[in-house]
C-alpha cells in the first residue's frame, strides 16, 4: 500500500526526526479546515498502510480524509476508502452523540441544573465547526459539585446507570478523587461522564466549576442552544487534559491549534487564570507543542517563557518521540504512572509537588482495589497497599524517574 506522493515542501524533514507519514499528518492537522494541500506540494515515497495506522491512532482519520480530498489522485485507491469509511462511521456516531447530548442537557435544564457540554460533539461544534470532523466516543458533562447527586438522579431516570460494579465504600472513594461517574445507557448504548471537576482530585488542580458556569458561552448544537466553556477556560482545560494524558494523540494538539486560530484570546486573562491555578507550566507546554508541531501561533513572550524553561523543552521533547509508535505502550499501572510523573514534573513548585505526590501516593483506584480485595473491616489498608505497589513500579524503573526541576516565571509583560 505504498505510493508516490509528496510531502508539503514546508515540512519536508520531520521536526522531531520522525517519519514521513508523521510528518504528513503534522501538516495535515496544522489548521484544521483550512487550504488543502495541493498536487504541487508532493514529492517522497509515503507508506500509505503506516499513515492510516497513525491517523487512526491519533484520531485523525476525519480530519487528514477531509484534507486529502483534493489531493486525492495522488492518495492510492485503498487508502482513500479506508479513510473515508472511518470518516463516514465517525460522522454517523457524531451525529447520534449529539442527538442524545441534546436529550440529555434538556432534561437538566428541566430540572433547573445548568449544564456545559463538554468535549465529544461539542468540542467539534465548536472548534471545527462540523460534527464530522472529530471523532468522540462519549458525552462529557459539567455541572457544579452542589448540584451533582441532583443530576446524577435526573441521568438515572432517563436510564443512565453506573458502569462499575463496586462495593458502596468503595463508590464513595472513587466518586470523592475522580469527581465523575461512568454511567451508560442500555437503550442508547451512550456512555457518559458526568463531572463535578476537571481532573480527579489528587491531581492537586482545582478548577472553580461554579466559575466555570457562570463564564460558559452558548453553542449552536444541532440547532439547539447549549452551553460551552468560554475560549480562555477551554485552553487552559484542554493544556491541562492533554499533559493529564501525555498528550500521547495529536488529536488534542489539532485541538489547541484550531482554538487558537479560531478566536481571538484575551491572553491575559488566560495568564493570569493560568496563575491562579497554578498551571502557567502546564499552559506553557501546550503551547509549545502545538507551535513546534503544528504551526500554532502563540504570543512573543509566552514563546520566549516557553524557549527559556528548560522543563518545558525537555517534555516536548519527551512527549514528541512517542508519537511515531502506535501501540507501543507501557502496561495500564506503568503507563498510567508515566503519565502522572509527567503532569508532576510540570507542577509549579515544591508545594504543588508534594500535594500532588501524596494524594497520588496514597489514594487508592480501581487497580489497587482489584489487585488484593481486602475485607471491609480492614479497607484502610489500601492506601499502605498503593504505596508499596507504585514503590514497586519506581523500583523497576518502567516509568522513568522524577528530575529536578525550577520554578517557571511567566513573562510579566504585557501579551501582546
Amino acid at each position: 500500500m505504498t505510493a508516490a506522493a509528496s510531502l508539503p515542501s514546508s515540512v519536508s524533514s520531520s521536526p522531531i526526526g520522525g517519519s514521513r507519514e508523521l510528518t504528513l499528518l503534522l501538516q495535515l492537522c496544522a489548521f484544521p479546515g483550512e487550504a488543502q494541500p495541493g498536487p504541487h506540494q508532493f514529492n517522497g515515497e509515503i507508506d500509505w498502510e503506516q499513515f492510516c495506522l497513525l491517523a487512526s491512532y491519533h484520531r485523525l482519520v476525519p480530519l487528514v480524509c477531509y484534507r486529502l480530498q483534493q489531493s486525492s489522485d495522488l492518495v492510492p485507491a485503498q487508502a482513500l476508502i479506508r479513510l473515508r469509511k472511518s470518516a463516514r462511521s465517525t460522522a454517523q456516531q457524531n451525529l447520534r452523540l449529539a442527538s442524545e447530548l441534546i436529550r440529555v442537557l434538556q432534561r437538566l435544564q428541566a430540572d433547573g441544573i445548568p449544564a456545559i457540554a463538554y468535549k465529544g460533539p461539542a468540542l467539534s461544534q465548536l472548534l471545527y465547526g462540523d460534527l464530522s470532523l472529530r471523532p468522540s466516543g462519549d458525552l462529557d458533562i459539567l455541572v457544579s459539585p452542589a448540584q451533582f447527586e441532583t443530576a446524577r438522579a435526573a441521568l438515572a431516570a432517563l436510564g443512565y446507570e453506573t458502569v462499575m460494579n463496586l462495593p458502596p465504600a468503595q463508590t464513595q472513594a472513587w466518586l470523592r478523587d475522580e469527581r465523575m461517574p461512568d454511567l451508560s445507557s442500555s437503550q442508547t448504548l451512550a456512555y457518559l461522564d458526568l463531572h463535578c471537576g476537571i481532573v480527579p482530585r489528587r491531581y492537586c488542580i482545582d478548577f472553580q466549576m461554579d466559575s466555570l458556569l457562570e463564564r460558559s458561552v452558548p453553542l449552536s448544537l444541532a440547532s439547539q442552544d447549549v452551553r460551552s466553556l468560554a475560549p480562555e477556560d477551554l485552553l487552559l482545560v484542554l493544556s491541562v487534559h492533554g499533559s493529564k494524558h501525555g498528550w500521547e494523540r495529536l488529536l488534542w494538539l489539532a485541538d489547541i491549534a484550531r482554538l487558537l486560530r479560531a478566536y481571538a484570546l484575551d491572553w491575559d486573562l488566560v495568564v493570569v487564570r493560568a496563575r491562579g491555578l497554578r498551571i502557567e507550566r502546564i499552559l506553557l507546554l501546550a503551547l509549545y507543542l502545538a507551535h513546534q508541531f503544528v504551526a500554532a501561533e502563540i504570543p512573543a513572550t509566552l514563546l520566549a517563557a516557553c524557549e527559556g524553561d528548560a522543563v518545558v523543552r525537555h517534555s516536548a521533547g519527551r512527549v514528541a518521540s512517542s508519537w511515531d509508535a502506535p501501540g507501543v505502550e507501557l502496561p495500564g499501572s506503568e503507563r498510567q504512572l508515566s503519565r502522572w510523573l509527567l503532569l508532576l514534573s510540570l507542577r509549579e513548585d515544591f508545594r504543588d509537588r508534594f500535594r500532588s505526590l501524596w494524594r497520588y501516593a496514597v489514594t487508592p483506584g480501581l487497580e489497587d482495589w482489584n489487585s488484593l480485595p481486602l475485607p471491609r473491616q480492614v479497607g484502610a489498608l489500601y492506601p499502605a497497599w498503593r504505596l508499596l505497589r507504585i514503590g514497586g513500579q519506581l523500583a523497576r524503573g518502567g516509568a522513568g524517574r522524577l528530575r529536578p526541576r525550577r520554578k517557571l516565571e511567566l513573562a510579566r509583560q504585557t501579551v501582546s
